[in-house]
Order: C-alpha cells, then structure tokens, then sequence
C-alpha cells in the first residue's frame, strides 16, 4: 500500500514555465522581477507569507518559486518549497502541489520530510483519495520525534490520521490515534487540542 502510493505521486508530471516576478505594490499583480539574491529572497519569501495571508494564491506561489530556485539556505528553500505546494493545494492545483513535494521519502529522515508528508496527504484527501492518504501519514508517524516541535507535528499529523481513519470508515484505529494526539498536545501545552482529541477517542469507544 505505501509503495503504491509512492509510484503514483512520483507518476505525477510537473512543467512550468514563464517568467516568475514580485509584487507590484500599486495593482496588487506580479511584476517581472530579477533573481533573488540572498537578503532578497528572505524579502521575497515575506511577501510570499503576505500574499498567503491575502488569499493570493497565485501569486504567493510565483514568490514562493523565485525563492526556491535563488535561495542557498536550505532552511529557507524547504520552507519555500512547502509554502509552494501548500498554496497550490489552496489554489484547486493538487497534482501540481503534490508534483512540487516530489520525490517522497520512503522514511522521514528529519522534519523536513515529516512535513512534506503530512501535506502531501492533505493534498490527496483533498483530491477525494484518503486511502492513498493513510500509508502516507503512517510513514510520517513511524519516528520518534523528542524536540517541541516535532512533537507538535506529530499531534497533528496523529489527529488528522485519525479524521482520515474516520473517512475511510476506521473508528477503532481512530480511536487510537486521538488518544495518542491528545497525549501529545498535552505535552506541547495545547490543552484544548487535546481535549477536544479525548473528547473523540471518549465517543469512538
């Protein structure tokens, strides 16, 4: 089941093409800009967050682009490269949301690769295919994660797995895994989260 979802998100052909640009300020549309050096491209990837914010999906994404393909902090281009797929996804455009986190990892190596996995499989939920979705989330799981923040990926990577268990029909192993969320939130210093997670697990039972 994981190894059938990988191949069909590597199958996924991506092209692009045009000339990427930054906001003109007057109209609100992307002007044509020239390649992001390296304080540029932290400007660029700031008012790609705006644009985000905004609602401006399209544009957020051709800044997110320039950002990707000029920075050479790592940091900044996989935050980039994930605000990329996530305003694709945000824009109706799965399959090239998906396209722009190919190739997946096999195993989440750092939380880089946690975090494209998490949002590849909202991207295929959002396309209607939640059981493509779970191996995903599963992999996402299989890590111990001990830093803050990972753990507080890991809770909702855990609460969105058990949503998905619930749309493919799967309230035991939801059951499961909201208990585990809740655990987690807790631990993050999200008591509502959590709460509202045993509040699930309590009625799944």
């Amino acid at each position: 089941m994981r190894y059938c979802s990988f191949l069909i998100i590597a199958g996924i052909s991506f092209c692009s093409s045009g000339c990427f640009s930054t906001v003109d300020s007057n109209s609100g549309e992307l002007a044509e800009s020239k390649p992001a050096g390296a304080h540029s491209a932290e400007s660029t990837f700031s008012q790609a967050i705006q644009q985000e914010t905004r609602g401006r999906y399209v544009n957020a994404v051709k800044l997110f682009s320039i950002v990707v393909a000029a920075t050479d902090s790592v940091e900044l281009f996989r935050k980039a490269n994930l605000g990329k797929a996530r305003c694709l996804m945000l824009d109706g455009k799965n399959k090239l949301a998906l396209a722009a986190l190919a190739p997946l990892p096999e195993t989440p190596r750092q939380l880089y690769d946690a975090r494209r996995l998490v949002l590849a499989a909202r991207i295929l939920c959002a396309m209607n295919r939640c059981q493509n979705a779970e191996p995903l989330l599963e992999v996402a799981l299989d890590k111990d994660y001990k830093t803050p923040q990972q753990k507080l990926l890991k809770a909702q990577a855990f609460a969105f797995l058990g949503k998905v268990y619930l749309k493919n029909r799967k309230s035991q192993p939801a059951s499961v895994v909201f208990a585990h969320a809740a655990k987690l939130y807790i631990e993050c210093g999200y008591p509502d989260k959590a709460k509202t997670c045993m509040e699930i697990n309590r009625y799944l039972q």
